[in-house]
């Protein structure tokens, strides 16, 4: 469908939104994310947890779904063939990286689900639209691989953090996926243009657009789209414009109480967190939990 076919539905869309919608948000929340994705002693802690998950037996580290040196994943299989959840997380698609998130994967498997941890070349070293073709190669070798594994290339739940989430909106409507989880994530770039972030984005007009999916029609697989009650005021309002673009697709916008941008994780390492329930929704049922 042309941008001209899609104009009309996403304006309208935006206007039965009401002000709330539009309304301006704090530069300020985008470059401090910068500031906490250099937190090395936060980055420290999820590290020391993560690699005694990394060093479990069967663990399948550093495949290669390209031919760059971070077109890798770490791949987690639960004792029992399965669905995948694919977990891709970054601070400002440049910080931090798989290594960081092995973690998260005791909630997943605790239900039998496997897990794989994709990375992706970091911004500026890749351009932001390479960052996304990235992800959907990794998506593509696990759709064909997954199976080698235990794991089911058919039934792939992609799960994206931060900047991850971002990617993970855009990637909805690859082959063998059948719904998303974005926590915590940016929709709409163009706030990014004026801030310090876009130093490594490098992104005009065009480009934020053209990659924002608060810019594109809305898929028809299930998105569930999740904040904490304490992230910075510019991502809980970009979750809710995006939910309100999406207000009459398969998906549910949802805060989580007492959460921040970083705690909020423990909702899908801990197996009966609340982003875990939702997960295992979206993949028992092929839908959002209502709300």
């Amino acid at each position: 469908m042309s941008a001209q076919a899609r104009a009309p539905r996403l304006h309208a869309t935006l206007a039965m939104a009401g002000p709330q919608a539009l309304a301006p948000v704090h530069d300020d929340d985008y470059d401090s994310l910068g500031t906490a994705g250099q937190d090395a002693q936060r980055r420290s802690a999820y590290r020391a947890r993560s690699d005694r998950l990394r060093a479990l037996a069967g663990v399948r580290l550093d495949l290669a779904y390209g031919q760059g040196p971070r077109q890798c994943l770490d791949y987690f299989p639960a004792p029992l063939p399965g669905p995948v959840l694919v977990f891709v997380g970054s601070v400002l698609w440049r910080y931090w990286s798989k290594e960081d998130f092995a973690f998260l994967v005791r909630g997943p498997l605790a239900h039998g689900i496997h897990v794989a941890l994709l990375s992706h070349t970091p911004v500026p070293r890749q351009t932001l639209s390479g960052v996304v073709d990235e992800v959907r190669l990794g998506l593509a070798w696990l759709g064909r691989h997954a199976g080698a594994f235990g794991g089911d290339g058919r039934r792939m739940l992609i799960c994206g953090w931060s900047a991850g989430a971002h990617l993970a909106a855009l990637c909805l409507d690859e082959p063998g996926v059948v719904g998303g989880l974005a926590v915590s994530g940016i929709y709409d770039l163009e706030p990014l243009l004026h801030t310090h972030g876009n130093d490594d984005l490098a992104l005009d007009v065009r480009d934020a657009l053209r990659l924002s999916p608060q810019h594109r029609m809305p898929g028809l697989k299930p998105l569930v789209l999740a904040c904490g009650e304490h992230e910075p005021l510019a991502l809980r309002r970009q979750a809710a414009n995006f939910s309100n673009l999406r207000a009459h697709e398969n998906g549910t916008m949802l805060t989580v109480p007492g959460c921040d941008h970083f705690s909020i994780l423990e909702e899908l390492a801990d197996p009966a967190g609340t982003l875990m329930v939702h997960a295992r929704a979206l993949l028992a049922t092929g839908s959002a939990l209502a709300l």
